[in-house]
């Protein structure tokens, strides 16, 4: 029968072994690291789906506002246009 590596020290026949406490260690900051790691890359991603769907949102608030303004022209627009063309004007701080 071949051995296996263990990571520390016996304690006797038929026990397990026990790791050292620097094996120990060295694997609980591998695992940390790879924690930050993950974090780090979610809060990115996160970043960058909340700056798209802002943008999306500009351009949509945009485009509706630009609308009104061309109905505007070929004549009075309605009461509830006129308070939809104010807000869009203080979501696009105009």
């Amino acid at each position: 029968m071949a051995k296996r590596k263990t990571l520390g020290k016996t304690l006797g026949t038929g026990l397990r072994p026990t790791p050292s406490h620097l094996v120990v260690q060295k694997k609980l900051d591998t695992i940390r690291k790879q924690n930050v790691a993950r974090h780090q890359a979610h809060q990115a991603t996160q970043a960058l789906k909340d700056d798209i769907l802002r943008a999306q949102m500009q351009h949509t608030y945009q485009s509706e506002h630009d609308r009104l303004v061309g109905s505007s022209t070929q004549g009075p627009l309605r009461q509830h246009a006129l308070l939809r063309l104010a807000e869009l004007k203080t979501l696009l701080r105009k």
